[in-house]
């Protein structure tokens, strides 16, 4: 920790320690949007991805 006249005023971390704390991060941001997504109704079953896949591919073998 540095201090600033007695005072905490930052923190001093390695570049490791950094970039874990920026991803753990940059994971729960991820996490709530997609909650958020979920809650929205902004989200799709596995079975429906795997539907839509099959039929652009189905399209496609048909041209």
């Amino acid at each position: 920790m540095i201090t600033q006249n007695g005072k905490p005023a930052g923190v001093l971390l390695s570049p490791t320690a950094f970039d874990e704390l920026s991803e753990r991060q940059d994971f729960l941001a991820a996490v709530q949007d997609g909650m958020a997504d979920e809650r929205a109704g902004r989200s799709h079953t596995t079975e429906e991805v795997f539907d839509v896949v099959e039929q652009r591919i189905a399209a496609i073998e048909a041209e």
